[in-house]
């Protein structure tokens, strides 16, 4: 019996006895080949969605994916993402499967808050000669933090310009309560 995932290939002889349920039985030989069939690659459970604040520094690590092959060692899968990615903002280490921020200026919350990265794994050592691959979908949600604004107040009318507190968003307004800047959501902030 084998209950190998990743058979020997070689021919293997088996004899079978048939019995009649007297004196004789005959005995035959059999040649029979194995073939290996490749199993795909899967992504076992593990963490799919993650949060980071926007900007955060080129060559933070999101995440390490990890895949399963019942044929396949650990290093034999070759990892990209191939959806999802706008602005290149993530990379993924193509031998060890590290999701990480490649491009800081491409996580800006106010663009896009969000980024469903398909990640594709494929088996670069399959067991025949055609390789399989999975994808799974990896979320990063990016989380909005205050961004520094200067103010010239020669550009606003009457050179007047104020901060209020709106309900939690601090907003610079000219003097006719327009604002000059976006607001910016400040935590911790009771009063001006």
């Amino acid at each position: 019996r084998n209950t190998s995932d990743a058979p020997s290939v070689a021919t293997r002889t088996i004899s079978v006895s048939v019995s009649d349920g007297g004196a004789s039985s005959l005995v035959v030989q059999r040649d029979i080949d194995i073939t290996s069939v490749n199993d795909a690659p899967t992504f076992p459970p593990q963490p799919t969605t993650f949060a980071v604040n926007e900007h955060t520094s080129n060559g933070f690590l999101i995440h390490n994916v990890v895949v399963a092959d019942l044929d396949s060692a650990p290093n034999d899968f070759s990892f990209a993402i191939i959806s999802g990615n706008t602005g290149n903002a993530f990379a993924i280490n193509s031998v060890t499967g590290q999701i990480t921020v490649a491009d800081s200026a491409a996580l800006d919350f106010e663009a896009a808050s969000s980024f469903d990265l398909e990640v594709e794994v494929t088996d670069s050592k399959p067991v025949n000669p055609t390789p399989l691959t999975a994808t799974q979908i990896f979320t990063v949600n990016l989380l909005d933090i205050a961004e520094p604004f200067s103010l010239d107040g020669s550009a606003f009318g009457d050179g007047t310009v104020r901060l209020i507190l709106d309900n939690g968003m601090l907003r610079a307004v000219d003097s006719l309560g327009e604002d000059v800047t976006p607001p910016a959501l400040f935590a911790n902030v009771t009063s001006l």
